[in-house]
């Protein structure tokens, strides 16, 4: 509340959400495709407000009521424009588009449809599923839950062996991407005289004077910690709403885990499941060599970067833990 005023979204659209987050290369990409050809579920969508405002409202730049009022409000926007095919992306190339979601058709019927009471009546009625994409966001996303509450079904976090996502941050030189490249769309944070990525700011001096490998080892850790702690904050109840989905267990055995998904959602699987599916090469056998082989190019990369002990320690710990929880 500001000057005493509460800023609300009192009225409610959509009914249906899930949320699927994960670091770069986690495989988000393999699991919102998949969601996104259920029974009643529409396009995944990528909407960069929903990566800014708990990030803002996390590091106190926005009141938590006016920060739950603009994500019901966006996500309601999201939902009626989905169904009416407005916004929505037909660029052929895009993963997150309707030609590589085979999604095509539905959306360019809508194009010439009707809109308004109708569409409003008929999202009612239906209750479609909204699938959001976010990015590395889970230890900020406290008020991604208390905003949706119940409309929030599943929150789905990607994870991966931290060997893969190292090796993905540090080659997408993210370290010097962000803050710098006018591409690039992640918000940036002044501490101390010095402008970091969000997710930096409780270390920020660290991560200024880390060289690179040694920097992307620690935002890699930050991140992790940051997701497991989140959860372990977390009441029963909202606990009940994630689901952590290894890269590994997804690829090999993907069909336990759709079917997790459908009955949180209470919906089914459709005919392009299977054909998503089978585009994506799921399931499919892992090379038992494969991870072995990761570690010696790491040990190969680190004497080359002259990665110093302590962060090799972070990296040997984070490897273990992951180890632990999702390949024992």
């Amino acid at each position: 509340m500001i000057n005493g005023i509460k800023i609300v979204r009192p009225q409610n659209l959509l009914e249906n959400l899930v949320i699927v987050d994960g670091m770069s290369a986690a495989g988000k990409s393999l699991i919102a495709p998949i969601i996104s050809s259920f029974e009643r579920s529409e396009l995944w969508r990528i909407n960069y407000l929903n990566d800014y405002i708990p990030t803002i409202c996390a590091l106190g730049g926005i009141d938590r009521d006016a920060a739950s009022a603009l994500l019901n409000s966006t996500a309601d926007v999201d939902i009626y424009n989905l169904m009416i095919a407005r916004d929505t992306n037909f660029r052929s190339a895009d993963d997150s588009g309707v030609h590589k979601n085979m999604l095509f058709e539905r959306y360019q019927e809508r194009l010439l449809g009707k809109e308004g009471e109708e569409v409003k009546k008929i999202i009612l009625s239906k209750k479609p599923i909204l699938t959001l994409m976010v990015h590395y966001l889970f230890a900020n996303s406290e008020i991604l839950f208390s905003a949706f509450g119940k409309k929030l079904k599943l929150y789905i976090v990607m994870v991966r062996h931290p060997l893969w996502l190292v090796e993905n941050w540090h080659k997408g030189s993210w370290h010097e991407r962000i803050g710098r490249d006018e591409r690039e769309f992640k918000l940036c944070c002044e501490v101390g005289g010095h402008e970091v990525p969000w997710f930096a700011v409780k270390y920020a001096e660290e991560y200024v004077q880390l060289p690179p490998l040694a920097k992307t080892i620690k935002v890699i850790a930050s991140l992790l910690d940051g997701f497991y702690a989140q959860y372990e904050s977390f009441n029963e109840q909202n606990r009940a709403k994630v689901m952590f989905i290894p890269f590994e267990r997804m690829v090999t055995d993907p069909w336990r885990l759709i079917n997790k998904i459908t009955t949180a959602l209470g919906t089914e699987t459709t005919l392009n499941t299977a054909v998503m599916m089978e585009k994506m090469g799921l399931p499919r056998a892992l090379d038992a060599g494969e991870l072995d082989a990761k570690k010696s190019e790491f040990a190969m990369l680190a004497q080359k970067e002259e990665l110093p002990e302590s962060s090799m320690m972070l990296m040997e710990r984070i490897c273990a833990e992951y180890e632990r929880r999702y390949l024992g």
